[in-house]
């Protein structure tokens, strides 16, 4: 995400926040001091295309569920028994969980030191899709392959496991622009 659809999302997401409803084309127009109001919707299409926001049964936009519902203080997973906060946005059904990342084993999935990976909890892992695992009784993330009845999971270095505790499926990164 780069940094006007992230600038764009900031300000729907504190919109509805205040207002419950989502703001008009006019209104982020002029908070982004944009020229004319196609420059919002080239934006907003590209939010659409990576699922931040979706089209209702009107055909109007809305935030996706993982954004739409509240702001919910939510329990980063650090080590198996300690923990950070941080707010993030998330859905009430408490189907999603997050991670915060402390190294750069993920680098070449662009995910980096410090990002958020928000994972759906109970979701169906691809081979390369990137997982939460409960692994000796600790939680991490990791790259799944399943092979000839043997789990692959890899970050920095491969490990192969007949039995594998899949928490989740890595749905989306947040990444704090500085």
């Amino acid at each position: 995400m780069n940094n006007k659809e992230q600038e764009i999302l900031n300000i729907i997401i504190n919109y509805y926040k205040k207002n419950q409803l989502m703001p008009s084309i006019r209104f982020i127009k002029d908070k982004i001091h944009a020229n004319s109001t196609n420059t919002v919707y080239y934006y907003l299409n590209k939010l659409e295309e990576k699922k931040y926001i979706k089209r209702n049964s009107q055909n109007k936009r809305i935030l996706n569920k993982y954004y739409n519902d509240s702001i919910n203080e939510l329990k980063i997973i650090k080590t198996a028994n300690s923990y950070e906060t941080v707010n993030i946005i998330l859905n009430t059904k408490k189907e999603c969980m997050a991670y915060k990342i402390k190294n750069n084993k993920f680098q070449d999935n662009h995910i980096i030191k410090d990002d958020i990976l928000i994972i759906e909890k109970g979701k169906v892992l691809n081979n390369n899709d990137l997982g939460l695992f409960l692994i000796n009784n600790k939680y991490c993330i990791k790259k799944y392959f399943y092979q000839d009845g043997f789990f692959i999971l890899e970050d920095d270095k491969q490990e192969v496991f007949n039995y594998v505790n899949i928490i989740g499926k890595v749905i989306s990164v947040e990444r704090k622009i500085k």
